[in-house]
This record gives C-alpha cells, structure tokens and sequence, in this order.
C-alpha cells in the first residue's frame, strides 16, 4: 500500500471516535468504548417516536445529497 495508508488509517480512527461522542446522547450506544474505525448506534431511543433505523438511513441519504448540490444547506434534527 501507499505511503499515506497509515495517516489515513489514523483519520479513520479519529473520526469514527469523534462522531461516537458528538451522538452517544441522541442515539443509543450498545459498546461504550474507544472504536478503531466504526462506531455502532441502535435505534433504541428512536423507537418511542416510531422511527426505524431504516428512517434513519434513509434520512442520511437524502442529507448527503442535498450536501452534494448546495454546500450552504445543512440538515438538522433539532431538539429531541
């Protein structure tokens, strides 16, 4: 491999990290420990809203491409 996979390996970990803590309190967090390169969330607290993880996904696709066509629109869930 290149010369950059160990920097890029090190980024992965930093951000799967970064985005367990900015979420563990909206969604629900079964392994509460340092990740190496994912994070996994459940739907647990979602549930009490009838929203699915399929929801969630969905809502995360439509996101990345209105962030595709306008870098000024950002999506927001909003309080909970």
């Amino acid at each position: 491999m290149g010369p950059l996979l160990k920097e890029v390996s090190q980024y992965a970990v930093l951000n799967a990290n970064y985005i367990k803590e900015q979420l563990k309190t909206d969604y629900h967090l079964p392994f509460d420990r340092p990740c190496m390169h994912e994070c996994v969330f459940t739907d647990k607290f979602q549930q009490e809203h009838h929203v699915s993880t399929l929801d969630i996904a969905k809502r995360l696709m439509d996101h990345a491409s209105i962030r595709r066509r306008s870098t000024s629109l950002w999506w927001s869930a909003g309080p909970s």
